[in-house]
């Protein structure tokens, strides 16, 4: 198979290194700021919006297949916040600590039944030689809400996001085990399979 060029639409290495990463070696990965287009604000109302209003921004610059992902976290008890906002839940250039320390404060002293959560992942590409074909994929993975951060791996919410079967946080876990069974593996495999049975 020939190798096949997707531009992510972000600035986020760590994100386009875990794609290529699960896409495998038959895919190379280009970001959106190698291409020197602008990015535009994610005012969308759904993780699918927000990847669609990403994608097509940059693919109606370059000729290049395009795909976005728009991802986050939702815990059931606090009406699935952070949802859309979980990159800045605190407040707008927030840090992950900052993101992490609101989350626990809002659950504080809550059950573990009030700290079912879940990571959701929408990724959409687009291609064609008119940008006219548009596909979705979309990945989630349950968990809950640890009390305390542990694990070094991962970004994000990872350090708090624990996950009963595995009885481990996301960022305990390797990344292999990760790409096997996180929300954006989910997504990227069924992106994965969609482009080779084209």
């Amino acid at each position: 198979m020939k190798v096949k060029t997707l531009v992510l639409a972000s600035s986020n290495n760590h994100k386009a290194k875990e794609i290529g990463m699960i896409l495998g070696r038959n895919y190379q990965i280009k970001t959106q700021e190698e291409f020197g287009v602008p990015f535009v604000p994610e005012n969308g109302k759904t993780f699918s919006e927000n990847a669609y209003i990403k994608a097509s921004q940059l693919a109606k610059n370059i000729s290049i297949p395009v795909i976005a992902d728009d991802s986050g976290l939702e815990v059931l008890s606090i009406n699935n916040q952070p949802g859309i906002y979980s990159a800045r839940y605190a407040s707008i250039g927030a840090t992950d600590e900052e993101n992490i320390n609101k989350l626990l404060g809002a659950l504080k002293n809550r059950p573990s039944s009030e700290r079912k959560a879940k990571f959701i992942c929408s990724l959409v590409l687009i291609e064609g030689h008119d940008k006219q074909k548009v596909s979705y994929f979309n990945g989630e993975w349950k968990g809950e809400i640890a009390n305390k951060k542990t694990g070094r791996h991962g970004f994000g919410y990872d350090p708090i996001f624990f996950v009963p079967s595995l009885k481990k946080t996301a960022a305990e876990l390797s990344e292999e085990i990760k790409n096997k069974v996180s929300h954006r593996a989910i997504a990227i495999n069924k992106l994965k399979n969609f482009l080779e049975n084209q």
